[in-house]
């Protein structure tokens, strides 16, 4: 009968890029990120910030699973060592909230997979928290998405200095 094997993605190797990916919001764009789904709003603003004088608010999400994403297609590789690193804030009134930062990693025409990369971490409106981690990328993909998520609810959230660092 006949047989085929299709490579779906190339082998873990050499990262394309070691440069890795930063956004402070400074330029006041969003440099990089996108709404998630679609629906929430992304909003780069001054009325908060980690540092310096711009963060990005997202805001009008309907489910937990829709915030801000950013593409690191380019960025992370199989095979791979990153540090990441970002700060949050909930929105002023905001009751205290679980965020955690998510990796949506795409595979030719297979389902889209979803993995937790820094656990929930309770955020308040009160002051920043810092949401990190050192994370091995061992998942072949065609594409990657990270994205910052809630556990439940759908809470108005600010991030800021966001970092992913190559670790050789």
């Amino acid at each position: 009968d006949d047989f085929a094997i299709t490579q779906l993605a190339p082998p873990a190797g050499p990262p394309g890029n070691t440069t890795g990916a930063s956004s402070t919001f400074e330029s006041n764009t969003r440099e990089g990120w996108a709404p998630r789904i679609g629906d929430e709003i992304l909003t780069v603003t001054s009325a908060d910030a980690h540092s310096g004088n711009f963060s990005l608010l997202t805001s009008g999400r309907t489910s937990a699973f829709r915030g801000p994403a950013f593409n690191v297609t380019n960025v992370m590789f199989n095979g791979s060592r990153y540090r990441i690193t970002l700060w949050a804030k909930l929105a002023p009134g905001e009751p205290s909230s679980q965020l955690r930062v998510s990796l949506q990693r795409n595979l030719g025409s297979f389902p889209a997979t979803f993995h937790t990369v820094v656990p929930n971490t309770t955020v308040t409106a009160n002051g920043w928290v810092r949401l990190a981690v050192t994370y091995d990328l061992v998942l072949a993909n065609t594409s990657l998405t990270l994205y910052v998520e809630s556990s439940a609810g759908t809470a108005s959230f600010y991030i800021d200095d966001f970092q992913i660092s190559f670790i050789p």
